[in-house]
């Protein structure tokens, strides 16, 4: 008998189980990928101004987390920023990068810095709209610009600093768009040993429920475990007032069953990872 629970947590062991069972299913076709991060915190003396952390997998650095103090605005300081990130992310002999903006001005921003609109989400959060840019990177792309006056760059930031840079870029965030809580979403399915056999791990933000990973065990592929998790985890999102759901994959994972449940795509990295499409998809429930 093969039992599906949506809890709000659930044991390290067991998303481990999940998440190594997905990164498995995918580095056959992609082969192993190191995994790295680039944090770069700019101070003037003892105060952080601003900053730039994200994750380079699979060819290209995801920026997760961009901002500059208002009060250091014009400067240069975001201008610098992005361009020590595209320096490093070339040093990693990788030349993709992607930004997120839920600021039209932020999205003007990276568009003057040769960014593109890949691809949007409307009301993620309500009245909002979400935007997906990106940049392919060369040599001759990269210009030169030096660190602005009494600004210090600190490549290796402590804990300390990290906490202090991501309150106050929650702090900005929550002035243009308000205050959200994150919730976990995990479902599993077990088989009658009480073994996970399937999972799906997201988390509801920003009125919208993200689904970050979806693995079922080679064993039980026909099974229709997918469906059924993902079906939970829909319902629960409704039971929390959450019309939409967006996810990733890619053209080795799960496009085709993704569109069977009513997802659609609404933005494409192509040649991401090499040789591969990656695919937005979201649902309006």
């Amino acid at each position: 008998m093969i039992t599906i629970t949506q809890t709000n947590s659930l044991q390290e062991e067991d998303k481990k189980t999940i998440i190594d069972g997905l990164v498995k299913y995918n580095e056959t076709f992609t082969g192993h990928y190191e995994v790295s991060y680039i944090k770069l915190i700019l101070k003037e003396k003892e105060v952080i101004v601003g900053g730039l952390y994200g994750v380079f997998i699979w060819d290209c650095l995801f920026v997760d987390d961009y901002w500059v103090d208002d009060a250091y605005r014009n400067q240069g300081l975001g201008k610098y920023l992005i361009n020590q990130a595209e320096k490093i992310t070339l040093e990693h002999q990788i030349d993709y990068i992607t930004f997120d903006a839920f600021d039209e001005k932020l999205k003007d921003y990276f568009i003057d810095r040769g960014y593109q609109v890949y691809g949007y989400l409307n009301n993620r959060p309500m009245g909002h709209q979400y935007y997906l840019l990106d940049k392919r990177l060369s040599d001759d792309s990269i210009e030169t610009i030096d660190c602005p006056k009494n600004i210090i760059l600190n490549k290796n930031p402590n804990k300390g600093e990290t906490a202090q840079f991501q309150e106050k870029l929650k702090q900005t965030k929550e002035a243009l768009i308000g205050q959200h809580s994150v919730e976990k979403v995990y479902v599993t399915a077990r088989n009658e040993n009480e073994e996970i056999i399937g999972g799906l791990i997201g988390n509801i933000e920003y009125d919208c429920l993200y689904i970050g990973t979806l693995w079922v065990h080679d064993d039980y592929r026909k099974n229709n475990l997918g469906k059924k998790l993902m079906t939970k985890a829909e319902k629960h999102a409704l039971e929390k007032g959450i019309k939409q759901i967006y996810l990733g994959t890619t053209d080795f994972q799960a496009r085709p069953f993704y569109e069977k449940l009513g997802y659609k795509v609404f933005a494409v990295s192509e040649d991401l990872p090499k040789g591969f499409n990656d695919y937005c998809m979201n649902k309006v429930l």
